[in-house]
């Protein structure tokens, strides 16, 4: 009995202390509420030939060149890692398509040129490819300028190559290349 005593005496006391707070927070005598407005950007990208002013001036191409070669940078991006997805369809049966990338960095050079320099080693960008918070940072576009002390460009040169061994009927075929990007 002396137990439950105690247990009821506990209980009540637990409900006036709630009631108090209850009614202190009830009864404010300041608030103030912040906002803040946030714009999620997800990706942003464009893929340039490769040129240094087509890099610079954001100018995106649709076609491959002679050179079957393009850059893919990301301009605006809020996610830690990305992928990268590249598939092909074609009209001739049996053509495959494949894709090597590699880093580069664009910067200007002077006295009217900039480059645009491969580092790393070559690798698969055929299917699909991921790139952590520390590879990132190497695809991101930045206007390296026309002049000296500009940022340096970071982008990714992808090649593209275009097996016909397999296409047993002589024709005109076209092949569409798809890049898209997501976050992981």
């Amino acid at each position: 009995m002396e137990k439950a005593k105690k247990l009821m005496v506990l209980i009540a006391a637990l409900i006036f202390a709630s009631a108090g707070i209850a009614y202190a927070v009830s009864n404010a005598y300041w608030n103030h509420t912040l906002s803040k407005d946030i714009t999620v950007i997800g990706i942003t990208a464009i893929v340039t030939s490769n040129n240094y002013d087509s890099y610079r001036l954001k100018t995106e191409t649709s076609t491959l060149d002679s050179t079957n070669k393009i850059i893919l940078a990301v301009v605006n991006e809020n996610y830690y890692s990305l992928w990268l997805n590249i598939t092909y369809t074609c009209n001739g049966t049996g053509l495959v398509v494949s894709a090597s990338a590699q880093f580069v960095t664009v910067q200007w050079q002077g006295p009217s040129t900039g480059s645009i320099t491969p580092y790393g080693s070559t690798f698969n960008v055929m299917g699909l490819t991921t790139y952590n918070a520390t590879e990132k940072p190497k695809l991101m576009w930045h206007d390296p300028g026309t002049s000296t002390g500009m940022p340096t460009g970071y982008g990714l040169l992808i090649s593209f190559s275009f097996n016909t061994e397999a296409v047993t009927i002589p024709g005109n075929y076209r092949a569409q290349i798809k890049l898209q990007m997501g976050f992981v």
